[in-house]
């Protein structure tokens, strides 16, 4: 435990909560099937969204699962059940989903998309419309609902931070003893090992660019990332750990410059202007985003460029995880859930 979490009230009151609910004093309630965990033991930064597509992917492309991310919906317009994605259609508006809802429905067609504050009511609402496994996005934390397999994520650039309000942890190392698959993201060759577990539990991962979408007036290009090589590039994003989107621009060009918004920042006619004033003055042939700021700014600025041809073209980066220690132990895993639920 970090000194801070000493002193923090906080903390003490997060470890009850736990032991409340291992010892059965607080309930946890199952659901048909089975329920995966993605989570973490800090305020976002962890690499949990391409985590949680790429599970998804395995579920339905691998094993011909269909999935439900069930999420709160973080500062989504609309409070309650609100069905996102019904694996055909998407349903709902950025403003009213949230930014990572819309996400999840744009990048994953054949899967469900929930938000609902009641995890346990969005999964069974889920599964009454086909859902096969509950993918339950930040839900470390959630334990009101009976998880099969727990996954937590640390970030290799910070650990486990100290608790809030003091930093932006919301649970202390012990809770690591919770988790069933402990997964290492960011992680490099200088990278620390926060903690010592055997190989089964300890798996490690890094994000990559995959791919590019590039918007010039009413033209969309996919692209590799390639195509942005020695380009000057302003890097904007609106997430909880710009760094870790920023870092790989420095292989594709010596010339980005970083501009960064609030974590969930909502984009309004008056920010985009900001934005491409900012990309004009840096004579820069590029805006490139993380796909979570497209889901909420990409429509407004493809109107803007049709009125102005000047404006620099809109690159929208596709991230994924590479696993460098232990994909075939999470796959396993995965794969013995549906075993041991028919």
């Amino acid at each position: 435990m970090n000194l801070t979490d000493l002193l923090n009230p906080y903390a003490y009151a997060m470890r009850l909560r736990r032991t409340l609910y291992r010892r059965g004093i607080l309930k946890s309630e199952h659901v048909s099937v089975p329920v995966i965990s993605i989570g973490n033991l800090s305020m976002g930064g962890t690499g949990k969204t391409p985590m949680t597509l790429s599970i998804a992917r395995y579920c339905s492309e691998c094993l011909n699962k269909k999935p439900a991310i069930i999420l709160r919906g973080y500062k989504r317009r609309s409070t309650g059940y609100l069905l996102v994605s019904d694996s055909n259609t998407i349903l709902e508006t950025v403003q009213r989903s949230g930014d990572e809802a819309q996400l999840y429905a744009r990048a994953l067609p054949r899967s469900i998309v929930v938000c609902d504050e009641d995890r346990i009511r969005g999964a069974n609402n889920a599964i009454a419309l086909g859902a096969e496994v509950i993918l339950l996005d930040d839900g470390y934390q959630h334990l009101r609902l009976k998880r099969d397999l727990n996954i937590l994520l640390i970030n290799s650039d910070e650990g486990v931070p100290p608790l809030f309000p003091f930093s932006k942890g919301r649970e202390s190392a012990s809770a690591i003893d919770e988790a069933d698959i402990i997964i290492q993201t960011n992680y490099s060759e200088n990278a620390p090992h926060f903690f010592h577990t055997d190989n089964k539990r300890l798996l490690l991962t890094r994000t990559l660019f995959s791919r590019v979408n590039l918007y010039s007036e009413d033209e969309e290009i996919d692209a590799l990332p390639e195509i942005l090589n020695g380009a000057r590039i302003l890097v904007l994003s609106g997430i909880a750990n710009p760094e870790r989107f920023e870092r790989p621009f420095a292989e594709i060009t010596s010339t980005a410059i970083p501009y960064r918004l609030h974590d969930h920042a909502e984009y309004d006619t008056a920010i985009l202007k900001k934005i491409v004033a900012k990309a004009k003055k840096e004579k820069c042939e590029f805006i490139a985003t993380t796909t979570k700021d497209a889901a909420k700014m990409l429509y407004s600025y493809i109107i803007m460029q049709q009125q102005d041809a000047s404006l620099p073209n809109l690159a929208v980066v596709h991230m994924e995880i590479e696993f460098i220690q232990g994909e075939e132990i999470l796959k396993s895993r995965i794969s013995d859930l549906f075993r041991t639920h028919q």
